[in-house]
Parts: C-alpha cells; sequence; structure tokens
C-alpha cells in the first residue's frame, strides 16, 4: 500500500510539475514579445530612458490570447506592423508542447509501474505554429493564436458531405471545420492573386450544385477575361456570364428590375421574405474582379458612368436582395475604399479575407489589418458578427470540381467575344516623345 500511495504521489508531483511547465508557455508569451520588440529596435529614448511597450491588460479567448500594448510616444502602429514576421517567428521558438488531455490521465493504473506510465505520458507531445495578428484601436492588440492550423490539405468531395441545405464548406479552423450558412446573407472575398481566392469560389459553386443543383440560379460576372468562370458558362443553373463593363450592367440591372417584381409580389401576398414565401430558389450574383466595376479602374467619361452605375446597383442588390433570395459574392484583387461601395461593405455580413498587399487593404475588408502577414496559399481570415477565426481552404484540383459540376452542362450558344476583341484591337497605345529645349 505505501508502495502504491508513494508511487502515486511521485508521478503525481512529475505530471502536474510538467504540465505547469508546458502551460506556462503562453504566460510567458508577454515576455517574450516584450524581449522582442526590444531586441528589433521597437523602442524610443527619451532624457536618456529606455522607453518600450507597456502591457496595460490581457485577454484570455477561446482558441487565442490578446495582449493590449501601450506603445512608446513618438512610434506608430506601421513600426510594429513592419516586424509582424520578426515577432511571429519569435514566438515560434519553442517547437512542441505536450498533448495530454484528461481522458489520457484517467488510464494511468496505480498497480502498474507508474513513473513509466508518468514518462510515456510526458513524451506525448505536438508540434504547434503560433500566429500573430496586431491591430491598433489607440493602443496595440496582438492576438497570439496557439492551437496548430494545418498547412496544406487537398480538396475532395467528402468535404462537403459536412454540408446540407445553404450551408457550404469554408475550410478548417483550429477548432474543427468552418461551415458557412449562405442565408446569412451576402459575402465579401479579397485576396491577391495566386493566393486561393479563385480557388474558393470554384468550391463555393461546386458546393451549391451539390447540395441544391436544382434551386440555384448563378449570374457570374468575371471581368478578368473569362477564364475563371469559362468553365461555369454551359451548367443550367448559370443564367448568365458577363464578360465586360456593358454586359456587367445590362446584367445587374436586369437583376434589380427582377427583385422589384419579387418584391412587389410579396407586399402584394404579405410576405416578409423568401423563407415565409417558401420560394426554394436561390440566386448568386458572383463578380470576380469587382474592382474593374470602380471609376477608380477607368478611363473616360462614359465608363466612369457606366461603373458607377454598376456600383450603385450592386449596393442596391445588398440593400433589398437578401430577404428576396439574391446573394452577391463581391471579390476583389484590390479591396480599396474607392473600390468598395460602402454599402456592399455594410450590408455584407460575410467577410473571407486571403493574403493582401498592405495593411490598409486588410483594413478596408476587415476593419483591422492582419492579412497582409499571411504567407500561405489557401489561408484565410473569416469573419463574421460571430468573430474572426484563421482557416486553411483546401487546394482545389480542376478536375474534382468538373467532375462535380459537368453532369449540369448543357448546350448553349457559343460567349460572345466579339465586342471583347474589338475593344482590345481598338484599344490605342500611345508612346510619349521628349524633345530637348533651351
Amino acid at each position: 500500500m505505501f508502495e502504491i500511495i508513494s508511487s502515486a504521489a511521485m508521478g503525481g508531483v512529475l505530471l502536474l510539475t510538467t504540465l505547469k511547465k508546458g502551460s506556462s508557455t503562453a504566460a510567458n508569451d508577454h515576455e517574450k514579445i516584450k524581449q522582442i520588440c526590444s531586441n528589433c529596435g521597437l523602442y524610443n529614448k527619451a532624457n536618456g530612458k529606455k522607453q518600450e511597450i507597456v502591457i496595460q491588460r490581457k485577454k484570455r479567448h477561446k482558441d487565442h490570447t490578446e495582449y493590449i500594448y501601450k506603445i512608446p510616444l513618438g512610434m506608430s502602429f506601421q513600426d510594429f506592423q513592419d516586424k509582424a514576421h520578426v515577432l511571429q517567428d519569435g514566438l515560434n521558438n519553442k517547437k512542441e508542447i505536450l498533448d495530454i488531455s484528461f481522458n489520457d490521465i484517467k488510464q494511468i493504473r496505480l498497480n502498474k509501474d507508474l513513473i513509466q506510465q508518468v514518462k510515456t505520458l510526458l513524451s506525448k507531445k505536438k508540434k504547434i505554429r503560433k500566429e500573430v495578428m496586431m491591430s491598433f484601436d489607440g493602443a496595440l492588440r496582438i492576438k497570439v493564436y496557439e492551437q496548430n492550423l494545418i498547412d496544406y490539405f487537398g480538396f475532395d468531395v467528402e468535404l462537403f458531405e459536412q454540408t446540407s441545405g445553404w450551408k457550404i464548406y469554408v475550410g478548417e479552423s483550429r477548432n474543427g471545420a468552418i461551415i458557412h450558412d449562405t442565408e446569412s446573407g451576402h459575402i465579401v472575398i479579397a485576396g491577391a492573386t495566386t493566393f486561393g481566392k479563385s480557388n474558393f469560389l470554384k468550391m463555393f459553386i461546386a458546393n451549391l450544385l451539390y447540395n441544391k443543383p436544382d434551386h440555384t440560379k448563378l449570374t457570374l460576372i468575371d471581368l478578368k477575361g473569362g477564364l475563371s468562370f469559362a468553365r461555369y458558362y454551359s451548367l443550367k443553373q448559370c443564367s448568365t456570364l458577363a464578360l465586360d463593363l456593358e454586359s456587367s450592367l445590362e446584367v445587374l440591372e436586369g437583376i434589380v428590375e427582377e427583385m422589384k417584381v419579387k418584391q412587389a409580389s410579396y407586399l402584394e401576398k404579405g410576405f416578409e421574405n423568401i423563407r415565409e414565401a417558401k420560394d426554394p430558389e436561390r440566386h448568386f450574383i458572383i463578380v470576380d474582379e469587382a474592382a474593374q466595376l470602380s471609376p477608380e479602374m477607368v478611363t473616360g467619361k462614359v465608363e466612369k458612368e457606366l461603373t458607377e452605375r454598376c456600383q450603385s446597383l450592386m449596393s442596391k442588390i445588398t440593400q433589398l436582395g437578401a430577404s428576396l433570395g439574391y446573394r452577391l459574392v463581391f471579390a476583389t484583387q484590390y479591396p480599396l475604399k474607392s473600390i468598395m461601395p460602402s454599402q456592399v461593405k455594410a450590408n455584407s455580413t460575410t467577410k473571407i479575407c486571403f493574403r493582401l498587399e498592405t495593411a490598409t487593404q486588410s483594413n478596408v475588408v476587415l476593419d483591422e489589418t492582419g492579412a497582409e502577414n499571411i504567407q500561405l496559399v489557401g489561408r484565410c481570415i473569416y469573419k463574421t458578427p460571430k468573430g474572426i477565426k484563421f482557416v486553411q481552404t483546401p487546394q482545389v484540383d480542376n478536375s474534382k470540381i468538373d467532375k462535380l459540376v459537368d453532369p449540369y452542362k448543357t448546350i448553349k450558344e457559343p460567349l460572345n467575344l466579339a465586342r471583347l476583341k474589338t475593344e482590345e484591337e481598338n484599344h490605342e497605345v500611345f508612346t510619349p516623345i521628349f524633345e530637348e529645349t533651351e
């Protein structure tokens, strides 16, 4: 009896000490942050004294810890933002942590070699890769995410089995799969070229057809030449594929008129929304590279007027469309304030942000910085009214997507590319001439 009790006590002390040591890594993050900032010059000197960041408070959330600091006078948030990668690498000096659950501890048997059992338990470790997200609202906020997030995985149709109805698969977070309900409203998707935005749109369309092929209606606007959406033009669910400014305006005008007719019908019948009307159809208007519908991106008075009308119509869709079954998906590589209409942003409850080039662009989409720090292809920030999550989306295989959508293809008239070709041929190139003067 004495041997069992003494062994249990020794094992318990050893386990508790090691667990306490492992759990202290989060507590030490503040000291690491302060040391890293000092080492890379994030401080000021005044009257011969070194002025560093001062912690105001720490908040522990479900999947991250937020540290809130007062920054020294004379320094800007941009100073810290430029060193975000240094901070993240420094916090990842410790590569492994204990991976022990309460169930593991319950499996310990006192009638066996307790010390060996504890040592075996302590050998269970997992690699970590902390991620850092910074923002500033008068104080420097540093969010440190501690749990592992998968770096890469391929797309498989089995991922869609987790979805039903109008819900679609987004990707994997630290706490499991993220399933988005498109019934919640419109979506803004932003991301620099090659970082996953187009891949996600392909998966988005395929998921809709997987769950609701008979009730999905698609209007596609692709202002990058049609390469991304050409494979979906022949789908029976696709009513239109617009490839230029004029046809985009025509399509958007038609949708708004259609909305007005449906709204009048609902008013007459006393329906508050599409659910009450029991209308099974949902109309998704997906605009890829919406920046091309901005006055900032065109030249000429006529073109600017056309883009202004397009932006006004997209705003109208987000204002009235949600209750009528219309869902705008506004996707762009260049999320600037002048490019994203304020009504579109305000009425879009979900933002999905892949890597962006600058903190300013991230702030336009998310109202905080962070997307400029993303380095991995397919990694995105998923923001809803419930909060923000880091998500890894799968790498899409076009052949697997084609296998899903091919059964819904029909014979249609070929796309009319004449206008696009004419515009390209008529595009004038001006060569500057420099003359030497006195």
